[in-house]
């Protein structure tokens, strides 16, 4: 939609995704390039997975048809969140189930190839009640926020982590520390 409020793709939208399946949980981000990103959860495969698509501005989807997968393996993910990378993509975060339920992020580049390890890179070594909060750095990284509980007998506290660009994770295994007062803090 423009400025104007005119439907500049067309009165029927354009489909970022019809494959058979149940999608959901739909995230968009506009790209550094001036087109969007969109991640959802999607389990067309008969389990939870990750699914983006790459729009650029005139409406035309980028990526392979009906989205790629965010992370190729064949367990569980959902609840993904995205953010632009700076360079006309975007870096997505969900939760994974392939070690009990932590915190994983990839970097999709602009021509939809995967930036950083084929099933992505942990985040956190935990999970927490509320979707995984992301923003960009302003370097080509990202700030991953989120209400953990390193145990079941810890409340939940508020952690932030960084990557970079490559997707090294720069302020140690669990992040830094935003609130850790007495009982649970929630929704960063």
């Amino acid at each position: 939609i423009d400025v104007n409020g005119n439907l500049v793709w067309g009165p029927d939208a354009v489909p970022v995704c019809i494959e058979p399946g149940y999608a959901t949980n739909p995230h968009v981000v506009a790209t550094s390039d001036g087109g969007a990103c969109v991640a959802w959860d999607d389990n067309r495969n008969g389990y939870s997975d990750i699914y983006a698509q790459k729009i650029d501005q005139n409406g035309q989807v980028l990526w392979q048809s009906g989205g790629m997968a965010v992370c190729p393996e064949s367990w569980n993910k959902y609840s993904a969140q995205l953010t632009g990378d700076g360079a006309g993509g975007a870096i997505v975060v969900w939760y994974d189930e392939r070690s009990y339920n932590e915190t994983y992020a990839q970097r999709i580049q602009s021509d939809g190839s995967r930036a950083w390890a084929e099933s992505g890179v942990r985040v956190f070594a935990s999970y927490g009640d509320d979707d995984p909060r992301i923003m960009p750095d302003g370097a080509g990284g990202a700030f991953v926020a989120l209400d953990i509980y390193w145990d079941e007998e810890e409340p939940n506290d508020i952690y932030i982590q960084r990557l970079d660009h490559d997707g090294n994770l720069l302020w140690g295994p669990r992040g830094s520390a935003v609130c850790v007062a007495e009982h649970e803090q929630f929704r960063p």
